[in-house]
């Protein structure tokens, strides 16, 4: 009998000794046995690794009793785990299995019959992903059409710990997709329910690395609008569909899948992605290329209305929110939109702002408004109709946005979908109290143009807009204007120049895409040297630049100076000094820094003005409004202060 009680103590002894060796961190528990050397007077209990475990993974656990005598004798064990939520514990004997779930440290204990007690340390750490679940951010798994709601994703260990979540400080960063055509995702988690997906079932899957985790997700009609195309247009809107069939827009996916740019650039070439609207050809093959619901809206709800604009946005709408155009057209890409916020467009002046607010002076958003333009000029209403603050306050918002100069829904006759020509010769003065359209006339000359000017008016100067008139040098016949007409030597090679205004004010350049490089698209208007080209270089067109403004401001200089000269021998000179030759309402020449306490002769005091002084001061005014100090048309405006000094001289004054 000892001899088989040392053969089992020899084996165990080895056994725990390598344990311990190996753990460091069993612990024996002894009692007092009466002297009994079989019976249990110490139990230890050792891990066959480190102690460590992650969560979902195993390690076994030994236990030894010793007599009093040291040698090793048979037990029967209970065992335990504290705390007991720290994992799962299966035991045979002496050995135990424990299981990590939670991360945390505990005690194995392993307790023999007579109650003697051993016990080990054991640690639970979190594991890696080995799960992961995705829900919706508000527990939702049945979503209404045109309805977003935002899923995350989180990854659990074996023990499903969570390890790593799409919005924690663990951030996963899910390759997110969807099944059925349901919808569309964000790569921050943003699922929208398409139109297409009422009535089906599909997954949101969310991918990492290898794993992948997903919910169902239920689509029904529901109160939103959703994307219907432009087919569901066509029936009540016949002639602008088959217009719209004919423009860049209705071919803009086509021709972006034969460059070979998809899908990055799709975004912009359907109608309503990640909004409950396109989600592939094969599902929504009616919601590409760029539709009537780009710009109004989803229409199904103004559909179903039988046209109810309240459930669409209108043309008026549209057009006061150029930010519609520039949800595409921006970027290194298309980037107008930011160009034209740049631009005088972009913004009204204090004055006609505050009149349209006002609901009077509409006749000035002829050139000051793309609404009240599209409103008087498209629509046939009278300023008298839309005189009213509701309308102005609209008006006010903003100045000249995009669809004022190009149709979006049509290709025109001109380029780019521009309703005018970029060049014309004719000559054109829009007359806001009596407007005479002229749709050949070209694009920037439909506003900057002269207003049918003429020397007779007394009460202000010629308006800030003869730019055209200057450009081709022709303010109209002389019955109308009291101008004579220009001879062909006063008339320079700009005139007549391929793209006229656009040419140096709309400079561009494409975007490099090979270098990232951004594009120039000349929506700011300003002058670009670069512009001048094939003519002249950068250098030369700055030369000739500030040589013709040096030139033409001395000659403006020198008959105004004429003019003041005149008004100190003038009986009205003791009434208003200097301003003896100017209107009644004075212009900057006279009042640079616009005092309203300065004011020119009354009306019945223009009488008193000799014709000469009327002719000299509507020419010098022409000439400065312009802006251009002659690099519209230098031969014109030359002409113009020559006729306005040769008028004085004839009528004798010095």
């Amino acid at each position: 009998m000892k001899r088989q009680r040392m053969a089992a103590w020899g084996a165990a002894a080895v056994a725990l000794a390598l344990l311990l060796g190996g753990s460091g961190c069993g612990r024996a528990f002894r009692s007092d046995d009466g002297g009994d050397p079989s019976a249990t007077s110490r139990v230890t209990v050792a891990p066959t690794s480190d102690g460590t475990v992650r969560a979902g993974e195993s390690v076994k656990f030994v236990a030894v009793s010793a007599g009093s005598d040291g040698q090793p004798v048979s037990a029967s064990y209970s065992w335990a785990v504290e705390p007991a939520d720290l994992g799962d514990l299966f035991a045979t004997g002496a050995e135990a299995v424990f299981t990590g779930k939670k991360p945390g440290t505990g005690k194995i204990s392993a307790v023999a019959s007579n109650g003697v007690r051993g016990e080990a340390q054991v640690t639970v750490v979190a594991g890696e992903i080995a799960n992961l679940r995705v829900e919706s951010q508000n527990a939702k798994t049945t979503l209404e059409a045109g309805e977003t709601e935002h899923f995350v994703v989180t990854g659990e260990d074996l023990g499903q710990n969570v390890v790593g979540q799409s919005r924690s400080r663990v951030v996963l960063t899910p390759v997110w997709t969807v099944t059925n055509g349901i919808g569309t995702i964000t790569t921050g988690g943003d699922f929208t329910a398409a139109g297409a997906g009422i009535g089906k079932s599909g997954q949101i899957i969310a991918t990492v690395d290898n794993l992948q985790g997903s919910i169902t997700i239920n689509v029904v009609a529901g109160s939103r609008a959703t994307f219907v195309g432009a087919d569901s247009c066509k029936g009540c809107h016949a002639t602008e569909y088959a217009a719209w069939k004919t423009s860049n827009h209705s071919s803009a996916y086509d021709k972006l899948k034969a460059m070979g740019r998809m899908p990055g650039c799709q975004g912009c070439h359907v109608v309503g992605l990640g909004q409950g609207g396109f989600v592939d050809e094969a599902t929504t093959p009616g919601l590409t290329n760029i539709q009537c619901e780009n710009c109004h809206g989803a229409a199904s709800l103004h559909v179903a209305g039988g046209g109810d604009k309240a459930q669409i946005r209108t043309g008026e709408q549209v057009l006061a929110q150029p930010q519609i155009c520039g949800d595409c057209h921006t970027g290194g890409s298309h980037g107008t939109f930011e160009e034209w916020q740049q631009s005088p467009h972009a913004t009204h002046g204090a004055h006609p702002a505050d009149s349209f607010e006002a609901g009077t002076s509409m006749a000035c958003g002829l050139c000051h408004s793309g609404l009240i333009r599209r409103a008087i000029k498209d629509d046939g209403k009278t300023v008298a109709e839309i005189s009213n603050p509701t309308f102005g306050a609209q008006a006010a918002a903003v100045s000249v946005p995009c669809a004022t100069c190009h149709d979006p829904h049509k290709k025109t006759a001109h380029e780019r979908q521009l309703r005018y020509p970029t060049s014309s010769t004719a000559y054109f003065g829009l007359n806001s109290s009596s407007p005479q359209w002229d749709d050949s006339i070209q694009i920037c000359g439909q506003c900057h143009n002269g207003r049918a000017a003429a020397v007779s008016s007394t009460s202000r100067p010629p308006h800030h807009s003869p730019q055209y008139n200057m450009l081709v040098g022709d303010f109209g016949p002389k019955s109308q204007t009291g101008l004579d007409p220009a001879p062909a030597t006063a008339q320079s090679a700009h005139r007549t120049i391929e793209g006229q205004c656009t040419h140096c004010h709309m400079y561009s350049k494409a975007a490099n895409h090979s270098t990232g490089a951004p594009g120039v698209f000349g929506h700011t208007f300003h002058v670009d040297l670069r512009g001048c080209a094939p003519c002249h270089s950068e250098a030369d067109a700055g030369a000739r630049r500030a040589s013709t403004k040096q030139d033409i401001t001395n000659r403006m200089n020198a008959l105004k100076a004429r003019l003041d000269a005149w008004a100190a021998t003038s009986p009205l000179y003791a009434t208003y000094g200097n301003l003896a030759w100017e209107y009644t309402n004075e212009g900057v020449l006279s009042n640079p820094n616009e005092d309203s306490a300065l004011v020119g002769p009354s009306t019945a005091d223009q009488r008193q003005i000799p014709a000469a002084v009327k002719q000299a001061r509507f020419n010098l005014y022409l000439v400065l409004h312009d802006g251009s100090y002659g690099s519209h048309n230098a031969a014109y405006a030359r002409w113009m202060l020559d006729q306005g000094h040769a008028a004085l001289t004839a009528a004798g004054i010095p």
